[in-house]
């Protein structure tokens, strides 16, 4: 009997706790909610391109939604127009990005932001220029 009493409070006990983490499991979306980078990563171009510029530029629109998951990727301008874009895909999809809730938002979650504009800016490989003077 005492058995039976002890488990039937224990089973009692433990849907409360498993119940009480599924409520806290639904907080709202935040309706402002920003964008950041955490991480840039570099662009791995490949042997054959050298430009003559030092540093390029891309200029992007992407939705961040959840943990840092970016979709629609936009690639809005590129300096110089010459890179690859292939190169400048890869190098947006493995950066990485936070999301944060407006400051007046905190008890909420945030969940994805829309058409958010990032700039990146890198170096890029070099034309190698030799001037050689022969005074024959």
């Amino acid at each position: 009997m005492l058995k039976g009493i002890i488990l039937s409070k224990l089973l009692v006990s433990v849907f409360i706790f498993l119940f009480s983490f599924s409520a806290m499991a639904c907080i709202p979306c935040a309706k402002d909610s920003v964008a950041f980078i955490n991480t840039q990563v570099q662009p791995d171009f490949p042997p054959s391109y050298k430009s003559e510029e030092s540093n390029g530029t891309v200029t992007f629109t992407v939705d961040v939604v959840g943990l840092g998951e970016i979709r629609n990727i936009n690639i809005l301008k590129m300096f110089p127009k010459d890179m690859p874009e292939e190169v400048m895909i890869k190098l947006i999809n493995k950066s990485s990005y936070r999301l944060k809730a407006a400051l007046e938002e905190k008890a909420f979650l945030p969940c994805a932001v829309k058409a958010q504009e990032f700039t990146f800016e890198f170096q890029l490989p070099q034309k190698i220029k030799f001037d050689i003077k022969l005074d024959l």
